[in-house]
């Protein structure tokens, strides 16, 4: 004979929800925990031999829970007072007494990790872990219309790896990405914080300098093509070699004709050769 849930006595009832592998807990109207499983303890990593009963569920949460301030209900886990890589999703559950509440908590950490690697994705540059195309336009546009309410100046560098198709056919991918990486490195050194570095294509990268006039531009422009024309092929013989188109946004142009002023004084400084700098006519 089958045994109906309504059946089972309240000590059967409450060894299945404790051994249950999600976090469960009883709150009654005050919000003081009445009942809590052992997972409950291990999700939000407390000590497991610490009486929670009776405690106050929001002290419970304060010790081991941050909110994401952009998802409600979603919380980060702490232990000792340091963030972990652990996130749990709380949701009420109704349990049929109106004057308890009942919650479980459930981990989330995979589907948190994977919704911020898509996001990462979106905006960065796989290889050189620099700004993509598409985050690049995100960040100039707003930056424009800035330059055109209060007449900031803004300057934009166009500069292209001369050689990297040719290192990557010489000596490999490895390299070819190594090479990249390195010249990332050397620019983030030499620009200001505020400055923006981007890869909008395997070549070619686009460097934005907010509060920037033409000649200071120019000037960190021949310093980089300068030092990048230096630096050493990673792990290979040769050198590395760049050239340099600078524009400056003028009254009237937006992003894409400024990016397009750029682009094409770069054009200028490939034909002339590696460690050119060309400024936009």
């Amino acid at each position: 004979m089958t045994t109906k849930p309504d059946q089972l006595g309240a000590d059967a009832a409450l060894g299945i929800l404790a051994n249950m592998p999600v976090a469960l807990t009883v709150v009654d109207r005050d919000d003081n925990i009445i009942w809590c499983n052992p997972q409950f303890a291990e999700t939000l990593m407390l000590d497991s031999g610490a009486l929670l009963e009776g405690q106050a569920l929001t002290d419970v949460q304060a010790q081991s829970l941050y909110e994401d301030p952009d998802q409600a209900g979603r919380f980060r886990v702490m232990h000792e007072g340091q963030a972990t890589d652990h996130w749990v999703y709380r949701r009420e559950v109704p349990n049929g007494n109106g004057d308890n509440r009942s919650y479980v908590y459930l981990d989330y950490t995979m589907e948190h990790k994977l919704a911020s690697e898509l996001a990462s994705l979106s905006t960065v540059d796989p290889v050189s872990g620099l700004l993509n195309q598409r985050a690049m336009l995100q960040t100039l546009e707003p930056l424009v219309s800035r330059s055109r309410r209060y007449q900031n100046p803004l300057s934009v560098i166009a500069m292209e790896i001369l050689n990297l198709n040719e290192i990557g056919e010489q000596y490999g991918s490895v390299t070819a990405d190594e090479t990249l990486i390195s010249v990332g490195h050397l620019l983030k050194d030499q620009m200001r914080w505020a400055d923006i570095i981007s890869r909008v294509s395997p070549e070619k990268l686009i460097l934005i300098l907010p509060e920037t006039e033409l000649e200071p531009a120019v000037n960190l422009a021949r310093k980089l093509s300068d030092q990048i024309n230096e630096l050493s092929i990673p792990g290979a013989e040769g050198f590395i070699e760049a050239a340099f188109g600078v524009s400056i946004w003028q009254k009237g142009n937006d992003a894409i004709l400024l990016l397009r002023n750029a682009n094409t004084a770069l054009a200028e400084a490939i034909e002339k050769g590696p460690g050119h700098v060309m400024t936009a006519k």
